[in-house]
């Protein structure tokens, strides 16, 4: 039986502090892609790149603010789900590290908050993620077109039991939008995400921040690196697709051309029949 495909598209970016600038940059990778999608996917920190160790609560972000009103109308315009890889909102009175999601209908709502905070001590930089954010508590899945997309961002990668609970639940595909430090990157990036799909056995989505960011609000204060190389792993394990990485152009122009893949389930269920892992598990 034949089953419908997902056009999906990883938008590349180097964020700053002014949604403004980061709306129109977002704007501009999407006037260059030719093809009809079903799915837009955008990094973590794709809205809103924090420079400071303490999070001015005036920079959280509201479904209703006024500079996302080009990107509501876009994603309503050509009928394309967009994902906003996680940005700080309000759940209740705290604030979480959020993947908020566009409709079809132009409507936004938070559909993820980051469970796992990046809270690490790495040569010559201390971070405190949980200094700005409450955790979230639990996974999620979107229904997309007939798809099953698993939710994380960026640190839950290191931690496979989410993982493996969606593989549990049958995703055909798991999002990973991030924002990795290069250190971290050089290291981990590429090995993480391939085992998270060989152990899935879906396709996983990494649409990164990458290069070097500078604060538009406080031009005085120190830049921020990124690695980037997003990514689209398939369900055994191969780089379908890749965009640039921090060390192949931090001294040229930055590459941010968006990746646009075309998702089919029979390798899906190529790899589960042949190599049945979920039913073989014992722990």
């Amino acid at each position: 039986m034949m089953r419908a495909p997902l056009k999906v598209a990883l938008i590349p970016m180097t964020s700053t502090d002014r949604v403004e600038v980061n709306v129109r940059n977002i704007l501009k990778s999407l006037a260059i892609i030719d093809q009809k999608l079903d799915v837009v996917f955008l990094p973590e920190n794709s809205l809103y790149f924090n420079f400071n160790a303490k999070l001015d609560k005036t920079h959280v972000i509201h479904a209703t603010l006024e500079a996302l009103e080009p990107l509501k109308e876009w994603a309503k315009s050509h009928h394309t789900v967009v994902h906003l890889g996680g940005v700080p909102f309000f759940i209740g009175d705290q604030v979480s590290n959020t993947s908020l999601l566009i409709d079809t209908n132009g409507k936004i709502k938070p559909v993820y908050q980051k469970i796992h905070l990046f809270d690490v001590d790495i040569p010559d930089r201390r971070v405190r993620e949980s200094d700005n954010f409450t955790p979230g508590v639990s996974p999620a899945i979107l229904e997309i077109n007939g798809w099953r997309i698993g939710l994380s961002i960026c640190y839950d990668l290191r931690f496979s039991e989410l993982y493996v609970y969606y593989h549990e639940q049958n995703v055909d595909a798991i999002v990973v939008p991030s924002s990795f430090l290069v250190e971290t990157g050089r290291a981990h990036w590429e090995v993480l995400l391939r085992a998270r799909a060989i152990e899935a056995q879906s396709y996983v989505l990494a649409p990164a921040q990458m290069g070097v960011h500078k604060s538009e609000l406080k031009p005085e204060v120190a830049t921020r690196t990124t690695w980037g190389e997003s990514m689209v792993i398939g369900p055994w394990g191969e780089v379908l697709a890749r965009s640039a990485s921090f060390d192949r152009q931090q001294n040229t122009d930055i590459d941010l051309k968006p990746l646009v893949v075309e998702l089919n389930k029979e390798p899906i269920e190529k790899v589960r029949s042949q190599m049945p892992t979920l039913s073989h598990r014992r722990l």
